[in-house]
């Protein structure tokens, strides 16, 4: 569908992004990687199929395995979450 193809086009940018300094916004962590680590994080919660980026998959170890990453979502991921179908099932 159309918002799938449209984030499949983001990832693909992002992807693309990442290849050439490790980060989003260049060789640094900036407010882009911190803004779209949140998203990452609902999408593979979400069973959205991320392996085609292997790139994106590389930046968000490195993410997680900052300190404050882990404190911002140690509670979050220790909570079951229902996924994308599971919620729209249930609207």
């Amino acid at each position: 569908d159309a918002a799938a193809a449209l984030l499949r086009s983001a990832l693909n940018d992002m992807d693309q992004a990442i290849s050439k300094d490790g980060w989003m916004a260049g060789n640094a962590y900036t407010l882009a990687d911190i803004s779209w680590a949140p998203t990452y994080t609902t999408l593979s919660r979400a069973g959205f199929p991320l392996e085609d980026y292997p790139r994106i998959g590389e930046w968000y170890k490195r993410i997680l395995a900052r300190e404050a990453a882990k404190h911002a979502l140690s509670d979050w991921f220790a909570e079951p979450r229902m996924g994308v179908v599971e919620m729209a099932a249930g609207m």
